[in-house]
């Protein structure tokens, strides 16, 4: 799905899941020389007893129903995708999913979901540096 005036794709249909309490969390991140260099390369999230997994290439959001995320197997430490368990983060996890909304200009897309206990989940991905970080704030 194109959305010209917000200039980012949409790969996949945005899951149902607005409404949903939300039950895991983790992120896959991709180190280079064992630096975070892309902290959120994908995001799993549980609902409905249901994995989405949620990542980026330049200007395109792709959403997908996914297994759980399983531990990555690496041949080497120069780069290697290491998984992490964010299921105790309690802003997010335990908490029900209101809104999600998705943005782009020329150099990033982002994806925020707001969350029942006050705060915003932010993906914000690059297309400089083909990384996406990630925030949880509290919605003032």
């Amino acid at each position: 799905m194109n959305t010209p005036s917000a200039q980012y794709f949409l790969n996949g249909e945005e899951p149902p899941i607005v409404g949903e309490m939300c039950e895991g969390f983790y992120l896959q991140q991709y180190q280079e020389q064992q630096r975070v260099t892309d902290p959120a390369n994908v995001s799993y999230l549980k609902f409905n007893g249901k994995w989405v997994r949620l990542y980026f290439e330049a200007s395109t959001i792709f959403w997908g129903e996914s297994d759980q995320p399983g531990e990555p197997v690496n041949s080497g430490v120069d780069s290697t995708l290491v998984l992490v368990n964010l299921c105790e983060m309690s802003s997010v996890v335990g908490a029900r999913l209101e809104a999600i909304s998705c943005n782009g200009n020329k150099h990033h897309v982002e994806v925020a979901m707001s969350f029942s206990s006050g705060h915003i989940l932010t993906f914000r991905h690059s297309g400089e540096s083909d990384a996406t970080t990630f925030d949880c704030q509290q919605h003032h």
